[in-house]
């Protein structure tokens, strides 16, 4: 487990150092040894659930910063199925949805963020930014247009 830990801390130090390609890399094999583990019904199964849920997020995270959306949704999905608590996780793909101009779905992802984490500013930010964006195409497209 020792080694799983480290590849886990490798992946999030390269993450850091900006180097997402490398990062993408390890946080893949994170997960498949991890997935693996599960498979084996090893006796922490809980916590490697949470930790497997966690290298999804992460690995979203890397695949938006490279501009990789449909792949980071699906992981940022992926998280969701394995841990339905990960606020960070709803925000990470309300942002994506945000970002494609998918509002309806942002905004539920960020609200479902703030409802699990009401403290956690960046939602807030986020949710108030998107609410905003809906509000102003809502009046864009009740005004009259000129022939």
């Amino acid at each position: 487990m020792a080694a799983l830990e480290m590849l886990f801390e490798e992946a999030k130090r390269l993450e850091s150092e900006r180097k997402f390609k490398e990062a993408e890399r390890r946080y893949t094999e994170y997960i498949r040894y991890c997935a693996a583990e599960m498979d084996r019904g090893r006796k922490n199964s809980n916590d490697l659930s949470e930790r497997l849920a966690l290298a999804y997020n992460n690995r979203g995270l890397v695949r938006y910063l490279l501009v990789d959306f449909d792949a980071a949704i699906q992981d940022f999905t992926s998280a969701l199925q394995l841990d339905d608590q990960l606020a960070v996780a709803y925000y990470n793909r309300g942002l994506v949805h945000y970002r494609l101009g998918q509002l309806e779905q942002a905004l539920q992802d960020l609200g479902e963020s703030h409802r699990l984490d009401p403290d956690f500013q960046s939602t807030n930010d986020a949710l108030h930014d998107a609410l905003h964006q809906r509000t102003t195409w809502v009046s864009a497209s009740s005004s009259p247009t000129s022939p």
